[in-house]
């Protein structure tokens, strides 16, 4: 047995300990690269991955940074990480966090080493590669990685061969290995030396290529992963001809039984076949292209964008969805047309690469026909799930949701495929896309990715391909995806059914306001219904006048809905100020009611000075109101220099004299308050106040 070793292919937990092991040595060294020369660089060169990491609040912002649309932060930090005590990377980190969630966001810009901003080349990134690197070194003069020798493997050819050809061997495996890792690496590199060179335009797009590429490392792993699991050869090793071995152990191992051979599919399909098809592969993203140079060219025109990027309105004229929209709008069909609009075209080429990628592995198995049908059923299902789940003003577009159905159902249609290329690459690819897009970002409303819709597109994508896998491979599965193509077209077509009465694209926002049969009566029920009211009818003013009311002494909380009410005022009628000038003062009547029934006059009387410094035509009611708040206070003058403007305003407004009056008599002169007093019943003879705060007065006189 000493002489002739026998080896058996090395399983999962042995390859992944060995995997694990290499990793840290090889992170452990790119950190090392990057203490030495983080200080020569200006900390242009940095690395994330290091295990130390040390945060301090930030004592100030530095300038430049730019924060995305709705991102409000709730903490900020400088973080540094560290290797022996030497830096190595450092974040300025933006943190949010909703009260009462466990969920938080960050957002992290590198600092160079004058905490400035800065485009910095992340070593991490070129770590799968040197991991390549190291292995071929050390495997090609006949040693074993760190990683190989403690978990007791090696590298050996399939079939009996020369160290020559081996190495010939090692090498083609270790370029396969490296493949996965280089694009990232290359892009990131011309997007910082872009960046440097003052090439903003070129830098983003090589960041973007970064974002895709960086996906590749993932996938291939998954891919290993499966293959080793499966106890079969990788994807390098099949191309290479080698295997990862270990020693057979006749006391722990069962007698290695005769491998079968595997049955597996060409290995790359021509381009033509690739092209021939992913039909509607190809026809979908056309589509998307056509509608988002159409939204581009509308935004452009009305001069409201700059750049390839549209706006909200866009949204709203385009068929953006959102529950506003839906829900009290009436327009359904949004449900439909927003799964072929995009924000941007960094959105909608990274939804193109999706599609076309799932298009190639999945298409030619189940045809054009289920591949529409699963794309259209999945983007109403996550535009359904959006509306239900999302803020009422949150507007959702995108294919995601599309996409990602159909990624959820070639999961599931995978494992009725063969072994080979096809079945390992589409579990790949749809595994670390779905895992990778619901762990992405957060949760949180409004912030980055519309999860909702993704979680819906791959629900209703996978309650779809279970159906497909209930008749794949059967004689009726091509005509059955047609009658399921239109059923989901029929499905789409029926949401068209509100345009005549809901209209198409934008519509007046009267539609967004709270509705008659729903409006509270008083103030007390819109203090109780105010915060369900504002949070399904956010773009009507008056739920926030009612927020107000229900904060009651609570300062704080008031100051925000009275803001809120001064800002859905404007957003509701963006060029009337009249009209948003005289909302909040309304809002601040309410509020003074509330204060000076709940005795509070101070308070009263400071909102009561704000309401009467608005430019806006005199209310009298807020005279009378500050009149009655500077009589409990004591300002007696105050008082009555108030309710002579009011009843100068409005002369025939008998409690205006009968107020006046009593406030006369307060200051001592009760002549002239019977002269008021007077006045009053000439304005309302049946006033009985009036007749008997005279008859006092009379009494008071004798």
């Amino acid at each position: 047995m000493a002489d002739h070793p026998i080896w058996v292919r090395a399983g999962f937990t042995r390859r992944a300990a060995a995997f694990l092991i290499d990793l840290v040595i090889v992170m452990l060294l790119t950190q090392a690269l990057v203490a030495c020369i983080y200080g020569m660089s200006g900390g242009r060169v940095q690395d994330s991955s290091a295990f130390v990491k040390e945060c301090v609040p930030a004592k100030q912002r530095p300038a430049g940074l730019s924060l995305p649309a709705g991102f409000i932060p709730t903490g900020e930090a400088v973080c540094t990480s560290y290797l022996m005590s030497k830096p190595v990377a450092r974040y300025y980190v933006f943190e949010h966090k909703a009260p009462g969630s466990p969920l938080k966001q960050t957002i992290g810009f590198p600092l160079d080493t004058a905490d400035q901003p800065t485009k910095a080349f992340d070593l991490t990134l070129a770590q799968w590669p040197l991991l390549a690197l190291l292995r071929w070194a050390l495997e090609s003069r006949g040693w074993r990685s760190p990683g190989r020798s403690a978990a007791g493997l090696l590298v050996l050819s399939s079939r009996h061969t020369t160290r020559d050809l081996l190495n010939q061997k090692l090498t083609t495996r270790y370029l396969g290995f490296a493949a996965a890792g280089l694009p990232a690496v290359v892009f990131a590199a011309f997007a910082v030396f872009a960046a440097w060179s003052d090439f903003p335009a070129l830098s983003a797009v090589m960041l973007w290529l970064t974002g895709i590429a960086g996906w590749l490392p993932s996938i291939a792993l998954v891919a290993a992963t499966i293959s080793v699991c499966k106890q079969r050869d990788t994807f390098y090793d099949e191309a290479a001809g080698t295997r990862v071995v270990r020693l057979f152990d006749p006391q722990m191992d069962e007698a290695p039984a005769a491998e079968a051979p595997s049955i597996q599919e060409d290995r790359f399909p021509s381009l033509g076949t690739v092209v021939a098809g992913v039909r509607a592969g190809f026809a979908l993203s056309a589509v998307l292209l056509v509608m988002f140079a159409a939204e581009l060219v509308t935004a452009h025109s009305a001069g409201r964008v700059t750049g390839f990027m549209v706006d909200w309105q866009s949204g709203v004229q385009f068929g953006g969805v959102s529950s506003e929209l839906v829900a009290q709008g009436g327009q359904w069909y949004r449900l439909a047309t927003s799964s072929f609009l995009h924000w941007s075209l960094n959105h909608l080429a990274s939804n193109l690469v999706a599609l076309l990628l799932i298009a190639v592995l999945l298409e030619p198995v189940i045809g054009a026909a289920w591949f529409i049908a699963i794309f259209l059923l999945s983007g109403l299902g996550g535009a359904g799930l959006s509306i239900v789940q999302n803020p009422p003003i949150v507007m959702s577009m995108g294919a995601s949701g599309g996409i990602l159905g159909l990624m959820a159902s070639g999961l599931m249609i995978s494992f009725r495929l063969a072994p080979g290329w096809r079945r390992l690459w589409l579990q790949a690819v749809t595994i670390v896309i779905l895992t990778g897009t619901l762990t992405q970002g957060s949760w949180l409303p409004a912030l980055g990715p519309d999860h909702a819709a993704h979680l819906g597109g791959m629900l209703a994508g996978g309650a779809t391909g279970f159906v497909s896998t209930v008749f794949f491979g059967s004689k009726r599965y091509p005509s059955i995806g047609k009658y399921v193509m239109g059923a989901a077209l029929l499905a789409s077509s029926l949401t068209a059914a509100s345009l005549p009465m809901a209209g198409f694209g934008d519509f007046p926002l009267d539609r967004l306001l709270v509705p008659p049969k729903a409006m509270p009566r008083n103030d007390q029920e819109w203090a109780s219904q105010a915060s369900e009211l504002a949070r399904r009818y956010p773009r009507d003013p008056r739920p926030y006048i009612g927020l107000a009311l229900a904060a009651g002494a609570d300062v704080e909380s008031r100051e925000r809905a009275l803001d809120r009410v001064k800002l859905v005022s404007a957003a509701l009628k963006p060029n009337d100020q009249v009209f948003v000038m005289a909302t909040y003062r309304n809002g601040l009547k309410a509020v003074v009611r509330a204060r000076i029934a709940a005795r509070d006059f101070t308070v009263a009387q400071a909102k009561l000075d704000e309401a009467l410094a608005l430019q806006l035509p005199l209310d009298p009611d807020l005279l009378y109101l500050r009149a009655e708040a500077e009589q409990h206070l004591g300002d007696w003058a105050s008082a009555k220099a108030d309710l002579q403007k009011l009843v100068s305003a409005k002369p025939t407004n008998a409690p205006g004299w009968i107020s006046l009056a009593f406030v006369t008599s307060a200051m001592g002169d009760q002549t002239a308050a019977i002269n008021l007093s007077g006045i009053a019943l000439l304005h309302d003879p049946k006033s009985f106040i009036a007749y008997r705060q005279r008859g006092w007065f009379f009494v008071s006189v004798i």
